[in-house]
C-alpha cells in the first residue's frame, strides 16, 4: 500500500532530492512532484506542503502520459537536480534549481530528450501552512500572481497558463529537442530562459565546494554532505539550519514531529568543527559567530540553545491540526518548545569548534574570547544542574551523561584555549576537569548493568556512552569501556544503525524510536578507534546505501530502511563526514604499515 500517493511507494524520503539558494529549499520527488517549499525563506510559512498534508494537492505535479520515474541524480558537484521520466514513446528530463541572489527564483525546466511527450504541470499553492486560500490574479497570458503572507508568488510559464479555482496548469506537447519551463519568483519581470542561469548556478556551487578540502577517500559522500551544508547555510545571516524541513516524523504514526528550521548552538558548533577540519574556516567562523555572539535574551543560561535563522527568538510551538502528517504522524508542529530548555552540553561543543579553528591556524576574535570566558564562568557554577541535554527530552530535567561529558570537555580544553590566547583564567577551572570526570565515574556507572547510563537516576544506556570513548574520557582497554561497549551492542545496535536510547525507554512519547544516523556515525568512529575496521567499513557502506540516488540524509532510519525525520539533516551529514574522515585516516595508517 502506498501511504503517500504521488511519490514512490512507502519510503518517499529515499526518493527525494533538494534544491536551494541559501535562503530556502524545495524537495523534489523522483516522479517529478515538488511537494515541499517554504517561501521565500526556509523558516517562512509553507507554500507547498503536500508531503506533510497528503490529503491536499498542495504541490507542483507533472502528469506525463505513459511515462514512469526512471532516474534522479544531481548534476556533478552541484545542487542542480535532474529527474528523468521515461516510457515507450519518449523521455522527459526535469531540471530543477534555484538561482542564488537577492530575490527568490526557482526554475523547473522540462526537456524532451527522446520521442514525443504530452505532459502537463499542475501548480497548486496553499499559502501560510494551508491556512490561506489561493487567490490568483492574472498578469498576462504566461503570468499569474498568488498572494502569500510574506512576498508575493509570481508564476511565469514558457507558454499559456490556465487557471482553475485553486491551481494553475501548463500544458505542453514536446518532441525530441523541445522544452518548456516554469519559474517561481516574487516579481512580474519576465525571467530569462533557465539555460541562461545554469552556468551561474553551477559556478556558485563549485565556489562553495572549493572552500572545503575534500578527502580522496569516500569523496562523493563528503561532497554531497558539503553540498547539503550549502543548502542549510543562510547566506544573509551567516547561520545554519539544523534541517531543511518541519513536521517530518521520527516514527510512522508517532508524535515526534518537530520543526528544525532553526539554528541550534549544538548543531552549528559540531558542523563548524567539521567545516574547520575540511579547511572551510570562513564558514566555521560564521556558524560559530551566529550562536556565540547572539543578542537575543535567554532566561535559563547566558547562551540560547536555539535561535531563528536571523538571530531572533524562536516562535512558540504551534500544532497544525489540519495537517494529516506524513505516515499519519500527528501532530505536525511549527515553532519549537525546546528553545526554552536548559541544555548544558552546548558549551562543550562550542569549545570543540573553537579548538578546531585553532588547530587550523585560525585566530579567535577578541569578542569571541570574551564571550567564551563569560560562558565558562557561568558554567563553572552551574555544570551540576539538571537539564534536558542533547535529545531534548520533554519532562523532568535530570542529570544527563552527555551534558556532563560536554561540561568536562569545556573545562578540559576551554581554559587552556583562553590561556594560549593570553587570557588569565581562575585556577579552579583546571580542577573542574578532574572533578567532573570523577562525577561521571561515580554517578553514571551502573554496576548492575555494567555500563555507564543515560542519567544518574536511571538504568538505561544511551548512545551518549559512545562519546565517552569518542572524546577521550575512556581508553580502548578500560574495563568499564569494554563492558559499556557490550551493553551498547546488546541494546542499541540494530541492522539499520544505532538507537539514541533503547526501544521502549521513557521519553514522554508512546511510539518507539528508530536508529539515529548521527549515533550510527559515532559508533563507526569508535569502532575505527578500537581497531574494528571491517565492521566499521561494512556499517558505513550500509549507511551510505540507505539514502538513495541523491544521497540526501534524513535524521533516522527505521525498520526496512525507512527514512524518517526532517531532511536534509545537518547532524546526519556532519556525522557522515566525520565517519568518512575517520575511515580515511584508518586507510592511510594501514597503507603506512603495509
Amino acid at each position: 500500500m502506498n501511504r503517500f500517493p504521488g511519490t514512490l511507494g512507502d519510503n518517499p524520503l529515499r526518493h527525494m532530492g533538494a534544491i536551494g539558494d541559501q535562503h530556502t529549499l524545495a524537495l523534489i520527488a523522483a516522479d517529478g512532484t515538488l511537494p515541499y517549499l517554504c517561501w521565500p525563506r526556509l523558516d517562512s510559512p509553507s507554500l507547498f506542503s503536500a508531503l506533510i498534508s497528503s490529503q491536499t494537492g498542495s504541490r507542483i505535479s507533472i502528469a506525463a502520459k505513459g511515462l514512469e520515474p526512471h532516474a534522479q541524480t544531481y548534476r556533478a558537484a552541484t545542487n542542480i537536480l535532474e529527474t528523468t521520466l521515461a516510457g515507450d514513446r519518449g523521455t522527459l528530463t526535469i531540471t530543477d534549481f534555484m538561482v542564488p541572489g537577492d530575490r527568490p527564483l526557482l526554475y523547473r525546466w522540462l526537456r524532451c530528450t527522446q520521442g514525443t511527450v504530452h505532459a502537463s504541470m499542475h501548480i497548486a499553492p496553499a499559502p501560510d501552512y494551508e491556512r490561506q486560500p489561493s487567490v490568483f490574479q492574472r498578469i498576462s497570458k504566461e503570468c499569474l500572481s498568488c498572494q502569500t503572507p510574506t512576498v508575493p508568488l509570481i508564476i511565469h510559464g514558457s507558454g499559456a497558463l490556465a487557471q482553475t479555482d485553486n491551481r494553475v496548469e501548463l500544458t505542453m506537447d514536446l518532441r525530441a529537442g523541445d522544452d518548456a519551463w516554469l519559474a517561481l519568483t516574487d516579481t512580474q519581470e519576465t525571467p530569462t530562459h533557465p539555460r541562461h542561469h545554469l552556468p551561474l548556478v553551477e559556478t556558485f556551487w563549485a565556489d562553495w565546494l572549493e572552500r572545503f578540502d575534500l578527502p580522496k577517500h569516500h569523496r562523493p559522500i563528503v561532497e554531497r554532505a558539503v553540498l547539503a551544508f550549502g543548502l542549510l547555510h543562510m547566506r544573509t545571516f551567516g547561520s545554519v539550519a539544523a534541517a531543511g524541513t518541519f513536521g517530518l516524523p521520527e516514527a510512522p504514526g508517532g508524535e515526534r514531529n518537530w520543526d528544525y528550521r532553526f539554528t541550534w548552538a549544538r548543531d552549528a558548533a559540531l558542523a563548524a568543527q567539521v567545516a574547520a577540519r575540511l579547511g572551510a574556516t570562513d564558514i566555521a567562523h560564521q556558524w560559530i559567530d551566529a550562536v556565540m555572539l547572539q543578542s537575543a535574551p535567554c532566561e535559563r543560561s547566558p547562551l540560547n540553545l536555539m535561535l531563528a535563522l536571523d538571530g531572533t527568538p524562536v516562535d512558540s510551538e504551534t500544532k497544525l491540526s489540519h495537517f494529516a502528517g506524513l505516515f499519519n504522524a500527528q501532530p505536525v508542529r511549527i515553532g519549537n518548545e525546546a528553545s526554552g530548555q536548559l541544555q548544558l552540553d552546548i558549551f562543550g561543543e562550542l569549545v570543540l569548534s573553537l579548538q578546531a579553528l585553532i588547530e587550523s591556524s585560525e585566530t579567535i576574535a577578541e569578542n569571541t574570547l570574551d564571550r567564551l570566558y563569560d560562558l565558562l564562568e557561568w558554567l563553572s557554577d552551574n555544570w551540576n544542574t539538571p537539564d534536558s541535554s542533547i535529545w531534548e527530552l520533554r519532562g523532568e530535567e535530570k542529570h544527563y551523561l552527555f551534558s556532563r561529558l560536554m561540561c568536562w570537555i569545556a573545562f578540559r580544553d576551554g581554559p587552556s584555549l583562553l590561556e594560549t590566547a593570553g587570557r588569565t583564567v581562575p585556577k579552579h577551572w583546571h580542577g573542574l576537569c578532574r572533578t567532573i570526570a570523577q562525577n561521571i565515574h561515580d554517578q553514571f556507572w551502573c554496576p548492575k548493568q555494567k555500563s555507564y547510563m543515560q542519567t544518574s537516576q536511571c538504568s538505561v544506556a544511551d548512545a551518549a556512552v559512545i562519546c565517552l570513548r569518542l572524546y577521550g574520557l575512556l581508553a580502548k582497554y578500560d574495563e568499564r569501556w569494554q563492558q559499556s561497549k557490550a551493553c551498547i551492542r546488546q541494546h542499541l545496535v540494530l541492522p539499520e544503525g544505532v538507537l539514541r536510547y533503547p526501544t521502549g525507554a521513557d521519553d514522554g512519547f508512546q511510539s518507539d524510536d528508530n536508529s539515529f544516523v548521527l549515533c550510527t556515525c559515532w559508533w563507526i568512529e569508535v569502532l575505527i578507534m578500537d581497531g574494528e575496521r571491517t565492521e566499521a567499513e561494512e556499517m558505513f557502506t550500509h549507511l551510505c546505501t540507505s539514502f538513495g540516488s541523491t544521497g540526501l540524509a534524513s535524521e533516522e532510519i527505521g525498520e526496512g530502511g525507512l527514512l524518517l525525520g526532517n531532511i536534509p539533516q545537518l547532524f546526519s551529514h556532519m556525522g557522515m563526514v566525520r565517519a568518512a574522515l575517520a575511515l580515511q585516516s584508518m586507510s592511510v595508517e594501514k597503507d603506512k604499515r603495509g
